[in-house]
């Protein structure tokens, strides 16, 4: 591992997860017209991998980015109830 490497400890385990995302329409519509479109979308799938920083009983929290000096950035907040899938990439 490089001098320059962060420690792993730093951020938790890295871990993929794919999630589904909210979506929102917004203006006036008619409401047949929304309700006609809201049903023939699909769902959004989204997939997020990082350190896991926190995590409670409705979220998981992960910094997608980490430097050698124990900065993160990037942090997404996911609800539990929202994830489809998860694994850990590293042990």
């Amino acid at each position: 591992m490089s001098k320059h490497a962060p420690d792993r400890m730093t951020g938790g385990k890295l871990t993929w997860v794919r999630w589904i995302d909210s979506t929102s329409h917004s203006g006036w519509r008619d409401s047949e017209e929304i309700v006609k479109t809201v049903k023939a979308e699909a769902d959004m799938e989204c997939e997020s991998v990082g350190w896991v920083i926190h995590e409670s009983k409705k979220s998981v929290s992960m910094a997608q980015n980490r430097s050698a000096l124990k900065m993160m950035s990037d942090v997404i907040r996911i609800p539990k109830c929202a994830i489809l899938e998860r694994c850990d990439i590293e042990g």
